[in-house]
């Protein structure tokens, strides 16, 4: 701690030190400082590697690398209204359903799409106008399933 500033917190439960598993370094230094009275426990590697802690771990990152693929494909489609497309079939086949609830707002949704709030309006609206989709506040519904899927 240099100047009184936290360099990094931790919240309850938290994995200390993910980021160097697959290291060859088998050592790493560090200090802790903790406000209050804090419990450590140290898992070696090799038992880490064993466990389903590792297994779960592991899943957790399969799971983040995938959705920052999905969403580095989503931006590199240059047309906007096959952008929109693309997402709502995206969450459709995450969900197993027609119908989901998309928890971002316009604004939200049109900054993950890189896609401007009015045009991203104009796209959704054309779609339950052509009765392609529902959409009842933040639940969205594909109701001409094959729009999405050709």
């Amino acid at each position: 701690i240099n100047n009184n500033s936290i360099i990094e917190t931790y919240p309850q439960h938290s994995i200390i030190g993910l980021e160097i598993i697959f290291s060859s370094n088998p050592f790493y230094n560090s200090d802790y400082i903790s406000l209050e009275l804090t419990s450590l426990d140290l898992i070696d590697k090799e038992s880490l590697m064993k466990s389903n802690l590792f297994i779960e771990i592991f899943e957790y990152y399969s799971e983040q690398i995938k959705q920052i693929l999905e969403h580095n494909q989503l931006l590199s489609i240059k047309s906007n209204t096959e952008k929109v497309r693309k997402y709502l079939y995206c969450e459709y086949k995450k969900r197993s359903s027609t119908s989901f609830v998309i928890e971002m707002t316009k604004a939200e949704l049109s900054n993950y799409l890189n896609v401007d709030k009015f045009e991203l309006t104009k796209i959704l609206t054309e779609l339950i106008n052509n009765q392609i989709i529902a959409n009842k506040n933040k639940l969205y519904t594909l109701i001409k399933l094959d729009y999405f899927t050709s």
